[in-house]
């Protein structure tokens, strides 16, 4: 395995753990791409043709991040928990997702239950 390579893992690595930690909203098109090991183009496909979430405003679009992580088998999970803290109530964890991701408590149920 060469350096860029490694190099590449480790970022998708980080990426992945980072957006697991402390859940944003959305992505970029860039960072998708990293984290599902596909060139830019192929992204931008994967974009049009639908098969990923997306919000776009005017001409930037962005990838919604719970959908995506979901589709590639990492459940939201818990900050509190990764970080070895105490776990939260359901409502504090509700409560979290939901100001990270600037939605309702609701919304974030919705997208759990899927």
């Amino acid at each position: 395995m060469d350096t860029a390579e490694l190099d590449k893992i480790t970022q998708r690595a980080s990426l992945l753990s980072a957006l697991r930690t402390f859940p944003v909203p959305t992505i970029s098109v860039r960072q998708f791409a990293l984290l599902r090991g596909v060139s830019l183009p192929t992204a931008y496909a994967l974009i049009n043709s639908g098969e990923v979430a997306v919000q776009k405003d005017g001409r930037k679009v962005s990838v919604l991040v719970a959908p995506l992580l979901e589709s590639m088998g990492f459940p939201l999970t818990p900050p509190t928990l990764i970080a070895g803290g105490e776990p939260a109530s359901e409502a504090a964890i509700l409560g979290a997702y939901a100001a990270a991701g600037a939605t309702s408590t609701d919304d974030v149920l919705a997208i759990t239950a899927r």
